[in-house]
């Protein structure tokens, strides 16, 4: 080959080297960004609560929404156990990349306060994203007792101190703590039945092993036909639309005795604020959909958006006031 040609082909070498250079200095942040891009593959929405309950059907109305939203599919994993103690343990071990959520109850903050030894910290390793609903609680009684209102209730049990029962979920369950609050508030003793699940307890209600019971509506709804229990009040402002004769609390003379639950997504702590704005964003806009809406009306809830920052506000709060009521009421695991 001659110089001349040489040369020629040395230097189309050296374009085409660069040519190749420059293409993949341009395309490598670009594959980068297309990987790094959330959400990039499934989403896990950990229900740590048996299926079937209110959370699971939020997690499953949530999960529905957003999957059409991310274009990525968005899986609600049920894994129950120790009052949700289980699950939550599992999420706080996760990665801290957003691909992992869990959906929990006001019961979260009541459960962790009486446990001594748990596997995680409550408010270190988790982050909360959205607050998804607030819903009042009602008051049921067993028809075998002879009570028609709740001052027939307080009536009865005033005359028989500590005689009386009531059921819960398990020990930290915020059915304990709710009736617990409630027999402060009417001045009167009742003794604790923790069960496994509320279902158990709504069953033994029905058949009048125990007296009372304070749970959410759909955990009643079922037990409230044919008058196998008896609603004698509900812990909200205003009346629940479900159940339209029902006084509140205050209706009926309990002062002013207001109780609300919630549910929320958490993530694991630590996971970047970037992940936990878009969840908080999405997750917003998911309940505001006509379906998220039906399972609102069905729950007797409501919703109102929160930030990430006044959603952990709310828990911290929570997780006070319930540390505190759990040692004057000496409330803790067995």
């Amino acid at each position: 080959m001659s110089n001349e040609l040489l040369t020629r082909a040395c230097a189309v070498r050296r374009r085409d080297l660069l040519a190749i250079g420059l293409f993949c200095s341009v395309r490598a942040p670009v594959a980068y960004a297309a990987e790094d891009r959330f959400p990039s593959r499934p989403i896990t929405i950990l229900v740590p609560y048996p299926p079937g309950g209110s959370n699971d059907v939020f997690g499953r109305v949530i999960a529905d929404q957003l999957s059409h939203k991310f274009g990525q599919p968005v899986i609600v994993e049920n894994r129950p156990g120790a009052s949700g103690l289980i699950g939550l343990g599992a999420v706080a071990r996760a990665p801290a990349d957003g691909y992992t959520l869990a959906l929990v109850s006001s019961s979260f903050t009541t459960a962790v306060t009486v446990q001594p030894k748990l596997t995680f910290d409550p408010v270190r390793d988790f982050q909360p994203v959205a607050r998804i609903n607030s819903s009042p609680l009602v008051i049921l009684a067993t028809p075998r007792l002879g009570a028609k209102t709740l001052d027939d209730f307080i009536a009865i049990a005033r005359k028989r101190p500590g005689q009386l029962n009531y059921g819960s979920s398990g020990v930290g369950s915020m059915n304990q703590f709710a009736a617990e609050l409630f027999a402060s508030a009417a001045g009167i003793q009742l003794v604790h039945v923790p069960y496994r699940g509320m279902n158990p307890a709504m069953s033994d209600l029905a058949s009048g092993q125990i007296d009372l019971v304070i749970t959410s509506l759909p955990s009643a709804q079922a037990f409230l036909g044919n008058h196998r229990v008896l609603p004698l009040a509900t812990t909200g402002d205003e009346r629940m639309p479900g159940l339209p004769t029902v006084p509140t609390c205050r209706q009926a003379g309990l002062g002013d005795f207001t109780l609300s639950g919630w549910a929320g997504i958490l993530a694991p702590g630590r996971t970047p604020p970037a992940t936990v704005a878009f969840l908080n964003a999405a997750i917003n806009e998911a309940m505001t959909s006509p379906e998220s809406q039906k399972a609102l009306a069905g729950d007797a809830s409501s919703f109102r958006a929160f930030t990430p920052a006044a959603f952990a506000d709310e828990v911290k709060k929570d997780l006070t006031r319930w540390r505190q009521i759990a040692r004057a009421k000496n409330i803790q695991a067995e």
